[in-house]
């Protein structure tokens, strides 16, 4: 997924020496944490998911940063109902139950 996304923002106009691809994160949660990690406390966030994931994406950035630090971008992906959106209430039980503990981050990033 994380290149899937570095794709799509150089495709969007971002310049490829701005985008830092790291692939410890291995939830939403997860990777949350490792961008938070590379970005100055100072410095305001955005969040992009696809339609489904915003509220979760919203509820776990709520428990991590400060609501004026973080806005969020929707990216209209058509969904696979079964597989995406379904398993999606899970992921968001999960969030909301367990906001921080739910992090899945690796020590390392795996090779590229």
């Amino acid at each position: 997924m994380a290149d899937a996304m570095r794709e799509f923002m150089i495709s969007h106009g971002v310049k490829e020496p701005d985008i830092i691809v790291d692939k410890r994160g291995q939830n939403t949660a997860g990777e949350m944490d490792v961008f938070l990690s590379l970005v100055p406390p100072s410095r305001k966030v955005v969040f992009i998911s696809t339609w489904y994931h915003i509220p979760r994406i919203c509820w776990l950035a709520l428990w991590r940063v400060p609501l004026s630090r973080f806005s969020v971008a929707m990216a209209w992906k058509r969904a696979h109902f079964k597989a995406d959106v379904l398993v999606e209430f899970a992921k968001l039980a999960n969030a909301i139950l367990r906001p921080k503990k739910s992090a899945k981050v690796l020590s390392q990033s795996p090779a590229c």
